[in-house]
């Protein structure tokens, strides 16, 4: 039985507008996708949120425009215009969140799941000031001193992923971003990361799939954190 695992919005009325509404609005849609409980369904895996400027215009569109294999179709009427006007990224965040809310309730009303869980992921994304951070990947070290994370951080025009170095307690020994991916897709991002591979206890690397760049860090901590040496190098084959 299929899991909803994904949530995408979709403005089928412009194919220029929807690339740039699709990419800004992919930050908090990831985010509340990740969010959801495991919802079983007898066919869907994911939900597309079709965003028109009127109800009135859905009849004058192709209806399989509006169908996405194994996903659940459901209509919401948005002012691309004032969207993409939009000053800051901040409010596309918080627009985006209102947007996707009523929608996802009315799913919820008509696939007979429980509201509040909704309610509560709303208010969630706001407790989290509207910031998508997941760790991708995490290994320990050989000596099980020091731990290394794949921090992904999603925003609406680029996706951040650091490396990050932990202390057995989990204290901060250092941070590196190695990549700003512009395709806001977390799923193409995916297709570029590798695994984690400690060569030393003091010593990690990142590759991507194809092992074509490698992303390292050799570090050795001091008596003091400022004395800390830090050394990062990316190899391309």
């Amino acid at each position: 039985m299929p899991l909803i695992r994904n949530i995408e919005l979709f403005f089928p009325e412009d194919r220029q507008a929807n690339l740039i509404f699709y990419r800004e609005t992919r930050c908090i849609a990831s985010l509340y996708s990740r969010l959801l409980p495991k919802f079983k369904t007898d066919e869907y895996k994911g939900i597309m949120i079709n965003c028109v400027s009127n109800f009135d215009i859905i009849n004058k569109l192709y209806s399989d425009i509006f169908i996405t294999f194994n996903y659940k179709s459901v209509f919401t009427e948005v002012n691309m215009g004032e969207f993409l006007s939009l000053a800051t990224d901040q409010r596309k965040k918080e627009v985006t969140l209102e947007i996707m809310q009523k929608p996802l309730e009315q799913v919820a009303e008509e696939l007979n799941w429980d509201i509040s869980i909704f309610k509560d992921i709303h208010q969630k994304i706001i407790n989290l000031n509207f910031e998508n951070k997941w760790v991708f990947a995490k290994k320990s070290c050989p000596n099980r001193k020091y731990s290394c994370s794949i921090v992904c951080e999603q925003e609406v025009s680029y996706i951040d992923v650091h490396l990050e170095i932990k202390s057995r307690n989990g204290e901060l020994i250092g941070r590196e971003r190695i990549m700003r991916e512009a395709d806001t897709d977390e799923q193409h991002l995916y297709s570029k990361l590798g695994n984690i591979e400690w060569t030393h206890n003091h010593k990690v690397a990142l590759s991507d799939r194809d092992y074509r760049t490698k992303f390292i860090v050799t570090f050795l901590e001091k008596d003091t954190p400022e004395k800390l040496f830090w050394k990062y190098e990316k190899l391309t084959i």
